[in-house]
């Protein structure tokens, strides 16, 4: 079975390398502080399309919840198992 690559994925394998520098530099918390209101308090089950590295996924799940991360570009994906820890 061949493996087809989404549309919306493109070009994003050709930067990887300044994708996981750049989001290893942001912090989760400066990132996300006008969302955070919004993240349950209590924990919850939460989908992750398009995860990344998994820095926000692993951040959450830090926080008690249970997440679900999907991530389509395989350097992501390895970045993210070799950056986070996971369950």
């Amino acid at each position: 079975m061949k493996i087809q690559t989404a549309p919306g994925t493109k070009g994003y394998a050709d930067i990887a390398q300044q994708f996981i520098q750049a989001t290893v530099a942001i912090d989760f918390l400066d990132l996300h502080r006008d969302f955070l209101p919004f993240i349950p308090k209590q924990p919850s089950r939460i989908l992750d399309l398009g995860a990344g590295i998994g820095r926000d996924a692993y951040e959450l799940a830090k926080r008690g919840h249970s997440v679900i991360a999907l991530e389509p570009i395989d350097q992501f994906r390895i970045a993210g198992e070799a950056l986070y820890t996971s369950p």
